[in-house]
């Protein structure tokens, strides 16, 4: 398919940064969330809600996300979807910072008192907002596993108190920090719908999230559904994964609707936009220097029945140093001269990720009524 290799790469890079949005990190950069105030003066109760950086998709000191940028993609050849892509940044973004603000507003400004319901020692924290009441809501489910539970509800100012709907809400426990790095495992959802309700915003759809950060490994298994903010033209919905190894690097793995194919003059597939969307199913791994290797594959829309695989290269730069294409999966080539296995890679990507393991899950829903994600499994690099 001509010249078609180079202009997909760095798509898939663009939609890897405005996808790791969903998991609150800041424009694709690393610069962990605030801590809420209680949490930063050791209150238990506080501190056991994961912070931004457990749940954050950059990596060591923003050095991946420098060389993992739209902007820096191919020297001279602009990106089909940078556009798009910086739209749907923005509006995750605004999603990300409006849920994360309200939690570290409500420890901060609220009024907190320790409580007990049923037999569970638990603390709850009000305060009254411009448009809602809000009410955030810790339990210690289990002392000796240190396993808490955590519910941010809100109600309408007129409402009472059947009014409250959940926004926020999983169960987790805290484990033991590394350099200084809150560290723990468990599962949690987001209701943007409610949230739209009681704030007026233009969000919807619902997030799951299963998190472990442990020792020096943190990995998330996100489900989204219907996930949609102020400038998305579409709603996102499927199953993506995180994995970042401290001090060496990450891989992330997911798919996307994506209008990046076209018919040229003799109907022969090449790189552009006809108004048709393919499925792109992809998976990068790279090091804390920002090299990286990619196997993705895009199949339907324009492509109709067929699929292109590609296995792609690039330096820190962004510069494509290598990619092989064909029509059959197959288990990548690498040039050793053009591509050479970094020391440091986490690990070794073959093959893009399956429609089975993009695919949003079937199961039971959380209290906000988003995806249930499964907590991942512990790591032997851990």
């Amino acid at each position: 398919m001509t010249s078609w290799t180079q202009s997909k790469v760095v798509a898939v890079i663009g939609v890897m940064c405005s996808v790791a949005l969903l998991a609150f990190a800041p424009g694709c950069g690393e610069e962990e969330e605030a801590t809420p105030e209680g949490a930063a003066s050791g209150d238990a109760y506080a501190s056991a809600i994961p912070s931004g950086e457990m749940l954050s998709l950059t990596t060591d000191g923003d050095v991946t996300a420098q060389g993992l940028t739209l902007e820096q993609g191919v020297e001279g050849e602009a990106s089909p979807i940078h556009a798009e892509s910086q739209r749907v940044r923005d509006a995750l973004d605004r999603l990300r910072a409006a849920t994360s603000a309200r939690i570290d507003e409500v420890v901060a400004g609220g009024v907190a008192e320790e409580v007990t319901i049923g037999r569970l020692s638990c603390k709850k924290w009000e305060k009254e907002g411009e448009r809602a009441h809000w009410r955030l809501q810790v339990c210690q489910v289990d002392a000796r596993a240190e396993r808490f539970s955590f519910v941010l509800q809100g109600r309408a100012l007129d409402a009472g108190e059947d009014g409250y709907m959940p926004v926020f809400a999983g169960q987790g426990v805290r484990l033991p920090e590394v350099d200084g790095r809150r560290r723990g495992v468990g599962q949690l959802g987001y209701n943007f719908d409610n949230y739209a309700t009681l704030t007026g915003e233009s969000f919807s759809g619902k997030l799951g999230i299963g998190y472990r950060a442990a020792g020096r490994v943190r990995q998330l298994h996100l489900g989204l559904k219907d996930v949609q903010g102020p400038g998305m033209e579409e709603s996102h919905t499927g199953r993506f994964a995180f994995r970042h190894l401290l001090g060496k690097g990450g891989s992330f793995r997911f798919a996307a609707p994506l209008d990046l194919v076209a018919l040229d003059g003799e109907g022969a597939p090449t790189r552009g936009a006809d108004g048709t969307d393919e499925r792109v199913r992809a998976g990068v791994v790279w090091t804390r220097e920002g090299r990286a290797r990619s196997a993705a594959s895009i199949c339907g829309g324009t492509l109709g029945e067929r699929c292109v695989h590609a296995a792609s290269c690039w330096e820190r730069t962004g510069v494509v140093s290598f990619e092989e294409e064909s029509g059959e999966l197959v288990t990548p080539t690498w040039d050793e001269a053009a591509c050479p296995a970094p020391a440091e890679l986490p690990e070794e990507i073959t093959e893009p990720p399956s429609e089975e393991e993009t695919g949003l899950p079937a199961g039971t829903e959380g209290e906000t009524g988003a995806p249930m994600m499964d907590e991942p499994a512990a790591s032997a690099q851990e």
